[in-house]
């Protein structure tokens, strides 16, 4: 089969892979198989009810792209211009969130944080620190959908399909493309042992466990020692 030409000239995602589903005379529910993702996540993505994944999702393109016989670089090109276009610029976290990420500070650090927040770079900072959580969280979630055999052994505990302990990590990473850092964060604190694997202990454990390595995370991909170090000085825990 003769290589897939780059597309010239993008347009929305969903509109790119309605396109290649009629030429290829195929359904999203195949698209869907070939990706593993649920029905309703391909289905969605063509009507344009869910704005597409990040163009570094390359975990969804490129299967994607060698169902639908793209380029590589055409759904990338095509999300990253939709995503560009929408309106909205970087807000400050609401309150809610903020709360969570103060949670994870002593007191005392807390309210130096609280006066350094105060000052007019305030809202760079709030972006930094809850960007760099965030950040840590994502990468979490990314070797946790890399060890499918882990996956499925998780999925088998919980009594759930291997699909929907694969849609839930892929929702969470869907949360970090909106415009404000809240939807991850909520996401990872409703539901952490979810996410996570195991239970929190308390309020403040459930946020720390984005940064903390466990069992199974030490055994398949550990977090470098020093940039776990380096975010908590950067905020100040």
């Amino acid at each position: 089969m003769p290589a897939a030409v780059p597309l010239k000239h993008p347009v929305k995602v969903g509109q790119l892979v309605r396109r290649r589903l009629r030429e290829l005379k195929r359904t999203p529910r195949e698209l869907a198989e070939a990706v593993q993702v649920s029905e309703d996540y391909i289905v969605d993505i063509v009507a344009g009810r869910r704005r597409p994944p990040a163009p570094g999702r390359i975990d969804l393109y490129a299967p994607m792209a060698r169902f639908l016989r793209l380029h590589r670089n055409d759904l990338p090109t095509c999300a990253r211009v939709e995503r560009s276009a929408e309106r909205g610029g970087r807000r400050r976290p609401d309150p809610g969130v903020w709360k969570l990420v103060l949670e994870l500070c002593e007191p005392a650090k807390a309210r130096v944080l609280a006066r350094h927040l105060a000052k007019p770079d305030g809202p760079a900072l709030e972006h930094l620190i809850v960007g760099r959580l965030l950040e840590v969280a994502q990468g979490f979630v990314n070797r946790r959908l890399e060890d499918e055999v882990g996956m499925r052994v998780a999925a088998t505990r919980e009594g759930r399909s291997y699909l929907d302990m694969r849609m839930r990590l892929l929702e969470f990473l869907d949360a970090f493309g909106r415009h404000d850092h809240g939807g991850g964060l909520r996401r990872l604190r409703a539901q952490p042992h979810r996410l996570l694997g195991h239970r929190a202990r308390d309020a403040g454990d459930a946020d720390r466990a984005a940064l903390t390595p466990t069992r199974w995370e030490t055994q398949t991909a550990p977090v470098p020692v020093g940039r776990r170090r380096s975010f908590r000085r950067t905020c100040g825990l």
